[in-house]
């Protein structure tokens, strides 16, 4: 399920670079960027290796690449919600002063919304 929205928001990012939609690029890649966020695990400053040339440096190809967690829908439907109210209140204190902020505002919703239905 996760793997699926990835796949749509890669091909909607794709679609919103050729069609130069400014608004939707950016809703989608910092919709992106919040769930690859939450799949990060951190990391315990104990853990890191300190031999080497360079104390904590890794060598090799991959050696580099951290586990992610899974993401669950419970966590997408999260970050989709957490995005969708933060808009809204960004709306609340701009909508009735700024009517270009409005505009772009509500277009950013219905985009997420769109991403909302299809969990």
């Amino acid at each position: 399920m996760v793997e699926e929205l990835r796949k749509k928001l890669s091909e909607d990012l794709k679609n919103a670079m050729r069609e130069k939609d400014v608004i939707a690029v950016s809703t989608i890649r910092t919709l992106m960027g919040r769930i690859d966020n939450a799949g990060a695990v951190p990391v315990a400053l104990g853990s890191l290796p300190v031999s080497g040339a360079i104390a904590g440096a890794r060598s090799g190809v991959g050696s580099t690449e951290m586990t992610r967690r899974e993401l669950t829908r419970e966590d997408i439907t999260m970050i989709l919600r957490e995005e969708i109210e933060e808009l809204e209140r960004a709306f609340s204190l701009t909508g009735a002063t700024d009517q270009s902020s409005a505009v772009e505002i509500t277009r950013r919703i219905t985009i997420l919304r769109k991403y909302e239905t299809d969990l």
